[in-house]
């Protein structure tokens, strides 16, 4: 049988930022209690730090240097390492979950300790869409998407420079721009500028 086409499934490859804070919601609120602050920690690292499922899955608390706030990070297709910092909430659940495990062990994991699947994983996020009423078919990417979306139509800390293609592609561990160059279609607000320019031509 032929995998149905993304496309048939849904209209588009990212979260808005409405649709993520309910995904987050649902991880609160559902599944069995063990399981809610792994699934939290499965959104919000791949959403911060843009993480393939093969970059999550094989992480290790060898990998997360609580006295530096921050996580190594080996990018799956081009083998670069990078340490990014963590935010607060994102080490407190690493804390808690790393606390009981040697250090090469997965930190995601089943209730049984075996490490998580990327099955499993898609699974546990269409479940999560599901329970909070989100009409998307969500898949694991979507979540490495969404950062660069949310990026995409970000400003940074100074609130005046508006984020770059080069930088969507540093953070995400590509070599190249032409990897990100689909986020140029979706930063929202150059879209309405370069409208408004064109509707001056003539006037």
């Amino acid at each position: 049988m032929s995998r149905t086409k993304n496309s048939i499934l849904r209209d588009r490859e990212y979260l808005k930022k409405s649709e993520l804070k309910l995904l987050l919601k649902s991880a609160y609120l559902f599944g069995h209690k063990c399981n809610r602050e792994r699934n939290e920690l499965i959104i919000r690292l791949s959403l911060n730090h843009g993480l393939r499922s093969s970059e999550l899955l094989s992480l290790t608390p060898s990998d997360i240097d609580f006295n530096n706030n921050r996580i190594k990070i080996i990018r799956a297709k081009s083998g670069v390492i990078q340490y990014q910092k963590l935010n607060t909430r994102s080490l407190l659940l690493l804390s808690k979950r790393c606390r009981t495990l040697s250090d090469n062990k997965y930190i995601f994991t089943t209730r049984t300790g075996k490490q998580l699947t990327n099955v499993e994983l898609n699974r546990t996020l269409q479940i999560l869409a599901k329970n909070i009423g989100l009409k998307i078919h969500i898949h694991h990417h979507m979540l490495r998407h969404s950062c660069g979306y949310l990026m995409i139509n970000s400003k940074t800390e100074n609130n005046t420079e508006p984020v770059t293609l080069p930088d969507i592609a540093t953070h995400l561990g590509h070599t190249s721009c032409s990897s990100v160059m689909i986020y140029a279609e979706l930063r929202e607000e150059r879209k309405v500028e370069i409208n408004n320019l064109t509707n001056n031509f003539f006037r």
